[in-house]
């Protein structure tokens, strides 16, 4: 508190927020919607009859107003206070006075923020759109227009002047064909928590998305201002059927004495040894999230074929294993393979002899598999497959 030591710079001294719809943001800034400035001044110090009017701000342009309050904090430090209406369109340049001698050598210039200005320092990080299929949401660039109920758009606002202003923004997501025609659009909204800070995660369900096919675009507006902008792909059921691909098929084997391991071929399976397929299977539509109902089925060498498995398998343009499980020596003996089905179509086909004497076609028989080849995500998904059947058989036991 004594004049004689005066500090060479205020901004380790004076914290400025600013107000605007109830919320307060500790930021040096005031943004064109703030309905009054605060600003505290830490001092150190031990003092007699000090009162709170003998601490003025200095606002260049306005002269001075006196602290409004003087509140002690730990280690003999005191804050005072200083409420004050905003110089809109200009900067303010501030300096704390003790009974009318300046406590620092600079003045500390705090800027204004035009609509125009908040806007360019707004930013959007990762924009992702989702869609909510049955039980799932996944992040995609494309769909299967008749399975996805809504789409999800996410993104991180960032805002080093704050967020509170946003709510003066008018701020929404749009959904528009070919990013021209506007089909509809759903407010953000920021709570208070969010609004007070620098960095908020916004989610927006985007209900009622028409059924069809197409390109369309989710944008993140305000007014007339474009923020970001995502494009995705609806497609039809049958485009994505045949856009399928198939690695060929890998196997899990357990030993006798418990011992999981992956082949790439079967084996001929000893006393109390089980067996059993891993499929894999893709998109190569770009980006695609879809659903797929599919059956696993054991072809034996006699009679009709019986159902391993029958699930819905989320699919994406990466890498997505499928196993029923397995089968042991006794009831791999009795059959010829596997296969893979959707609906009454044959997917992907693989034998359980070592040295089948046919190959499994798409009627039935056997035949090589076409399509992809396996990749280090698909050996790394299937390590982990691995992994989860190991740590459950340990658990049994």
């Amino acid at each position: 508190m004594s004049t004689t030591e005066i500090k060479p710079d205020a901004r380790d001294a004076l914290t400025v927020s600013y107000e605007t719809g109830g919320v307060r943001v500790r930021r040096a800034v005031i943004p064109w919607c703030t309905e009054a400035v605060l600003a505290e001044a830490r001092l150190s110090g031990q003092a007699n009859d000090i009162l709170a009017t003998d601490f003025t701000l200095e606002i260049e342009g306005r002269g001075d107003i006196s602290a409004h309050q003087i509140t002690p904090v730990e280690g003999g430090v005191s804050l005072a206070h200083f409420r004050f209406q905003p110089n809109f369109g200009q900067n303010m340049s501030l300096t704390v006075k003790f009974r009318g001698k300046a406590l620092h050598a600079r003045a500390t210039v705090v800027p204004y923020l035009t609509r125009e200005a908040f806007l360019a320092q707004l930013n959007v990080f990762l924009p992702t759109v989702s869609a909510q299929l049955h039980g799932e949401t996944v992040a995609c660039r494309g769909y299967v227009a008749s399975q996805s109920k809504n789409l999800v758009a996410t993104c991180a606002l960032v805002s080093e002047a704050g967020l509170a202003p946003v709510r003066e923004l008018d701020l929404e997501t749009r959904l528009m064909v070919s990013e021209e025609i506007l089909i509809d659009r759903w407010p953000i909204k920021l709570s208070n928590h969010q609004a007070s800070g620098t960095r908020a995660l916004v989610t927006t369900v985007l209900d009622g998305v028409p059924r069809r096919t197409g390109h369309w675009s989710v944008g993140w507006h305000s007014l007339d201002h474009t923020l970001s902008q995502n494009s995705l792909m609806a497609y039809g059921l049958p485009a994505f059927i045949r856009s399928l691909r198939m690695s060929p098929v890998r196997y899990f084997h357990q030993s006798a004495s418990g011992i999981y391991s992956a082949l790439e071929s079967p084996v001929k399976l000893k006393k109390n040894e089980m067996l059993g397929p891993v499929f894999s299977i893709q998109s190569n539509l770009p980006g695609i999230a879809a659903q797929l109902p599919v059956i696993i089925e054991a072809i034996p060498k006699t009679g009709e074929p019986f159902t391993l498995k029958e699930t819905t398998i989320t699919i994406t343009d990466g890498v997505n294993l499928l196993a029923p499980g397995m089968l042991g020596s006794d009831e791999v003996a009795q059959i010829l393979g596997f296969r893979l089905m959707y609906r009454k179509q044959v997917l992907q086909a693989c034998s359980s002899d070592p040295q089948p004497s046919v190959r499994i076609s798409s009627e039935g028989g056997f035949d090589a598999p076409v399509g992809l080849g396996w990749n280090s995500e698909s050996e790394n998904q299937l390590l982990m497959l691995m992994q989860t059947l190991t740590s459950r058989t340990q658990t049994g036991s």
